[in-house]
């Protein structure tokens, strides 16, 4: 009977749509105004969600309910965008870098070493209020180093945490004891004999479902997909990986994902949805952002200060943020990858997760850099932290700053955007410059077409077996990407092109660029999305407002918390580079923790092991 109901809405809603079909519209291609607009889809849960998946996977009627939402929500004006440029498709967005700008990044990156790396970060502190900081790496390294406490006891300590806190977080999905308490006494063995491999020796870390660690499985968040693509259990680390083991980090397992990344949420129906440290209560829980929601978890929640995950449109920086911790996405290519099954190849990469930007600069100068079976880590400057330490002032720094846009979020985060911009400005002599970004609605459309049919192609092989193993809120985000055509794909790679020309334009004038993280905090996870998740478009166009901008372009972006909202969830404040400019992201972020002057609050579930 509810089926019929269900079919009998269907072609209601057809019927009206015939009546009330909107208008195409398409603006100049120079005009500076901000465009963007809700998206209109219905939420949906329960059994609503369940026919709502089976009615898109259905020929004909499917296609027919596609179509409706695409028109409402004027996509085909990508394709209209996209016809009045004479340019040609960008597919991939590794930059070209000039022999003056390598010469540059040459001369900046001639005194890294990893001596060099202990006396910069051992010398910094994070400005933190009394009651509440986190431990960041340097904490564990001083703790090593003053014989507080040793790697074997620690990891003990972070074991216990996951125990205790993983029925409530669902953050952590795979965990080898004995492997990781063999990694332990290795590294033990070296801080005793005083060959310590560096900040990183006994640093234990966490990765996302979606990167190869030997000896574990790599689900992408599914039930299937880790039994379908090669052995169960992988036989070689990701390179990023095995570079943070030569440097004595201690891989602590896998943790969730939002099935496949396909959704900015965290849920995931097969694993658990995890659950957002701040505020969490037995009655009431928030969503931690995804697709990278376990990794910003373990790290917003103290069980580790360091973990890594992947980013295809703001997957790395929507998390951090909605968790309170710091994010970074690096340039297109910058870290390498090595796997050869991968989602949002031409959109994503991996970065880390810290407790600071000190966290985060560390983890981002051992995993950056080519290599050889990377091909698109190949064409990349020398890595660099130039200018880290040089804090008293930023009358050097010129920020670009697009009002309209970051007034798209709720009040009281671009409230705290535009708090922190005053700050910087009398405080750290930074200067401003106002800027307009024009056609993010058609950008936003663009990436989401992209980086949609490159999840949906990396997934087709499976589409046949398993389409009826997927969770629900997935189904529904693959339909909408299956029905996407070349002429889109196409249209979005020209605009891409376009895009990329007026990003460049941009950086002549400014160093960088300033958003909010998120055009919302967190939500809550309604009790009717508990079982089965929801369907709510709107409600990820708006948590991703911010976040596709650096994906579509390739471009450096990382995420500082800056505060709190009414009911005391994180606000982030993200920062924009032009490509190779990590280092200036990460010199500004690290000036924003300490002039930020807010007391950080303990998250509901945290722990602290000295």
């Amino acid at each position: 009977m509810r089926f019929f109901q269900a079919f009998f809405y269907v072609i209601v809603a057809i019927i009206a749509y015939q009546l009330l079909k909107p208008e195409m519209r398409i603006t100049d291609v120079d005009s500076p105004v901000y465009d963007i607009e809700p998206f209109v889809a219905p939420r949906l849960t329960g059994n609503q969600l369940k026919y709502f998946s089976w009615i898109l996977n259905t020929p004909i009627i499917g296609n027919i309910v596609l179509s409706i939402l695409r028109d409402q929500n004027k996509l085909d004006e990508v394709q209209l965008f996209a016809s009045k440029l004479d340019i040609t498709p960008t597919s991939f967005t590794i930059p070209r870098v000039s022999d003056e700008q390598y010469e540059k990044h040459l001369q900046a990156a001639s005194d890294l070493s990893s001596s060099n790396l202990e006396n910069i970060f051992t010398q910094l502190k994070t400005k933190s209020p009394e009651e509440f900081r986190y431990k960041e790496i340097v904490d564990y390294y001083n703790s090593y180093k003053n014989e507080q406490i040793s790697p074997v006891s620690l990891v003990q300590q972070v074991i216990d945490a996951v125990l205790q806190s993983n029925e409530t977080l669902h953050a952590v999905t795979q965990m080898h004891v004995d492997d990781i308490l063999l990694q332990a006494r290795e590294s033990e063995k070296r801080w005793k004999q005083g060959k310590q491999l560096g900040l990183l020796d006994g640093i234990p870390f966490f990765v996302k479902e979606e990167i190869d660690v030997k000896g574990y499985e790599t689900t992408y968040g599914t039930t299937f997909l880790s039994k379908s693509v090669g052995s169960i259990r992988i036989v070689k680390d990701n390179i990023i990986i095995e570079r943070l083991k030569n440097q004595g980090a201690i891989v602590m397992g896998k943790v969730n994902m939002h099935e496949v990344g396909i959704g900015v949420t965290g849920f995931n129906q097969h694993y658990g949805s995890a659950r957002n440290p701040h505020q969490l209560t037995k009655d009431k829980s928030y969503y931690s952002g995804g697709s990278s929601s376990g990794s910003a978890v373990v790290v917003s929640a103290g069980i580790v200060p360091l973990s890594i995950g992947c980013d295809g449109g703001g997957s790395i920086r929507i998390p951090a943020s909605l968790c309170g911790v710091v994010g970074l996405f690096p340039t297109f290519g910058r870290i390498p990858s090595n796997q050869n099954f991968g989602v949002a190849w031409s959109v994503g990469g991996s970065g880390p997760f810290g407790t600071t930007v000190n966290d985060v600069a560390i983890s981002y100068i051992t995993m950056a850099g080519p290599y050889s079976e990377s091909l698109k880590s190949l064409n990349q400057p020398p890595v660099h932290l130039n200018g880290y330490n040089k804090i008293e002032s930023l009358e050097d720094i010129k920020i670009g700053l697009f009002k309209n846009y970051i007034k798209d979020s709720d009040n009281e985060i671009h409230s705290l955007v535009f708090k922190i911009i005053d700050k910087l400005i009398k405080e750290k002599k930074v200067i401003t410059k106002d800027i307009v970004i024009p056609h993010l609605s058609a950008i936003s459309q663009s990436h989401a077409m992209i980086i949609m049919t490159e999840m949906a192609l990396m997934l087709n092989t499976f589409w046949k077996n398993h389409s009826n193993d997927f969770g629900y809120d997935t189904s529904i985000n693959l339909a909408f990407a299956r029905s996407f055509t070349g002429l889109d794909v196409n249209s979005a790679r020209k605009i891409r092109t376009w895009l990329m020309k007026k990003i460049n334009d941009i950086f002549k004038d400014v160093d960088l660029l300033v958003f909010p993280t998120t055009g919302t905090t967190a939500p809550e996870i309604q009790p009717d999305a508990l079982e089965f998740g929801e369907s709510n478009i709107p409600l990820l166009q708006k948590i991703m407002r911010f976040s596709f901008l650096a994906n579509f372009c390739g471009l450096p972006a990382i995420t500082v918390p800056i505060g709190y909202d009414s009911n005391n969830l994180p606000i982030g404040i993200q920062f924009v580079a032009n490509h190779w400019n990590e280092h200036i992201l990460l010199r500004v972020a690290r000036v924003v923790e300490l002039i930020r002057d807010f007391e950080l609050k303990r998250p509901s579930v945290h722990f602290s092991y000295f």
